[in-house]
């Protein structure tokens, strides 16, 4: 594991902020509107249990289980196909940092 360093009030670790998705989603804790970005954040929360970022809420616990891991960012991969040119701009940004910052804490976990 890197060294992790505050930048502006933000935590960066190996020049990559750290902990943004689980912020953004902490942030969604509020009540769920029905829209886009609700649905991801509901694959990018699938996704970050099965990282092991967020405890699985049946059991109370972190784990990693990267197939469980790699189908909800596959499935982040097939929204981001098919609703391209469809979201707004804030909508597209949401899912590309979503996206992007999954993929970094996959990446750290898979090796890949």
């Amino acid at each position: 594991m890197g060294a992790t360093e505050s930048v502006s009030g933000r935590r960066w670790r190996d020049g990559m902020e750290y902990g943004i998705v689980a912020d953004m989603v902490s942030e969604a804790k509020q009540p769920v509107k029905r829209d886009i970005q609700a649905v991801i954040i509901l694959l990018a929360t699938q996704c970050l249990i099965y990282l092991g970022e967020i405890p699985d809420p049946i059991h109370n616990r972190k784990r990693v289980q990267l197939s469980g891991a790699k189908l909800y960012l596959d499935l982040l991969e097939v929204l981001r196909s098919k609703t391209r040119g469809n979201l707004t701009p804030v909508e597209d940004d949401f899912l590309a940092g979503i996206l992007a910052n999954v993929k970094a804490v996959y990446k750290k976990h898979s090796g890949n």
